[in-house]
């Protein structure tokens, strides 16, 4: 079986029986939407401290907090530009898929509920759009609230 992962990857991992793939997709994709959820909110703050945009954004491409997979969402939020490369209308499929193995597992998942409830929320408006879009959306959203 070796030969054949080698011929399609560099790295690969026995998860498990059957399911188990999805399942560790599930846990990575959990990861993927906090993080940007995270990521808009920590943009939302700097905005409202009024911290120049894109200063803020340069820096925050430069902490060791920012999972590389934030990189690329860093720029589409400087660049203004929300096309796909990963929609957030299935950036919510996967959540409320985390969130039915949570219940089904026995697993609390707080900000994992918070962030699915803000991703469901914008699907109708924004969910062909990438999932970095959800960003000027919470900090739209903090503007009008204050």
């Amino acid at each position: 079986m070796c030969p054949i992962f080698q011929s399609i990857a560099r790295q690969w991992f026995l998860i498990g029986p059957g399911s188990s793939g999805v399942q560790m997709k599930l846990v990575v994709n959990l990861l993927l939407g906090l993080d940007m959820q995270a990521t808009a909110e920590a943009v939302s703050l700097g905005e409202h401290l009024q911290i120049d945009r894109s200063v803020l954004l340069d820096v925050l491409a430069k902490t060791a907090v920012i999972a590389p997979a934030m990189l690329g969402k860093l720029k589409k939020i400087k660049d203004g530009d929300y096309s796909p490369e990963f929609p957030l209308r299935l950036m919510s499929k996967d959540m409320d898929l985390v969130m039915d193995a949570a219940r089904t597992s026995g697993a609390e998942l707080p900000a994992a509920a918070v962030a699915q409830s803000v991703l469901a929320s914008n699907v109708s408006t924004i969910g062909d759009r990438d999932l970095a879009a959800i960003t000027p959306f919470l900090v739209d959203r903090n503007s009008t609230m204050a």
